[in-house]
């Protein structure tokens, strides 16, 4: 009996680029058992886009406004099919992505679910993030060390664990390394080589590239005991960089992460350069020296 996938699309106020997800559901060489979009209350005009031109697509409107991860859940809840794939209403897959997830799960019956390689696209950038196949038995570490990257666009995974873990309500950031630590408590993470997901950090308003410092303090505090301290101290760095390269002479956070890096780790030759990109200029060259 062919496996079922159930689809979960979280969505605010993105009426423009929702089409163009769906639409990549819609042209999945395994079709979808069922297809959800959870409207985060949007005050655009998404449900009337949903009605006239997807009619046939479930559509749940929150009661309040709320978070991606609430309406995960909801979405996760409605799901009848066998596995769960879930997609940011400003992501794509590629045409092979539910066929590349089911061939890849149900050839390792230990596993929880897959993890798909992906592109990110930003602006003139596009990025490639293609990981070899492996099953991953800690994905946070994994993640936070660099040995692979999840995204939730990225994630297919069987309906009851998903339901055993559930996405935490509570956290507005890292809700995708977060749901993939508790899957991992309980089964590998497959991590698939081909990257059958386009991730489109350039458009709309994407919370996953701001800075939220209590959500990732939050983040830091619920997995410490399961955190090692290179993959923590890599975590505080990046968070460093990135809020560096955004607020710039704004010292307070950026500041606030370097010295929680350099009190948990020694740092290597490649953290010493993003260190030094928030202190001299000459640190973009030794960035790129250190790879």
């Amino acid at each position: 009996m062919p496996a079922h996938v159930s689809v979960v699309i979280p969505t605010y106020n993105r009426a423009e680029l929702l089409p163009r997800a769906i639409d990549s559901v819609l042209g999945q060489s395994v079709p979808a058992r069922d297809i959800w979009v959870i409207d985060d209350c949007s005050t655009d005009n998404t449900e009337q886009l949903l009605k006239q031109k997807f009619p046939s697509i479930g559509y749940k409107r929150m009661t309040s406004k709320s978070n991606a991860s609430v309406a995960r859940n909801l979405g996760i809840d409605q799901s009848a099919g066998d596995y769960i794939a879930f997609l940011d209403s400003d992501d794509e897959w590629e045409y092979d992505h539910l066929a590349n997830a089911i061939t890849g799960i149900e050839s390792e019956p230990a596993c929880c679910g897959c993890a798909a390689s992906f592109v990110v696209h930003s602006g003139q950038k596009t990025i490639v993030r293609a990981f070899q196949r492996q099953l991953s038995s800690d994905p946070l570490n994994d993640v936070l060390s660099g040995r692979i990257d999840i995204r939730t666009s990225s994630l297919v995974i069987r309906t009851e664990d998903a339901r055993r873990a559930m996405f935490d309500e509570q956290l507005e950031k890292h809700q995708d390394w977060d749901f993939a630590a508790r899957l991992g408590a309980h089964k590998p993470l497959l991590v698939l080589p081909a990257a059958s997901v386009k991730i489109n950090s350039a458009l709309g308003d994407r919370m996953s590239a701001a800075p939220n410092h209590a959500a990732s303090a939050y983040f830091l505090a619920k997995h410490a005991s399961e955190l090692d301290q290179r993959s923590k101290a890599r975590f505080q760095l990046d968070l460093a960089y990135r809020t560096f390269r955004i607020s710039g002479r704004n010292k307070r956070f950026w500041r606030y992460w370097i010295d929680a890096a350099l009190g948990v780790h020694h740092l290597s030759p490649r953290g010493l350069a993003k260190l030094s990109v928030c202190v001299t200029p000459l640190g973009r060259f030794a960035l790129k020296k250190v790879g």
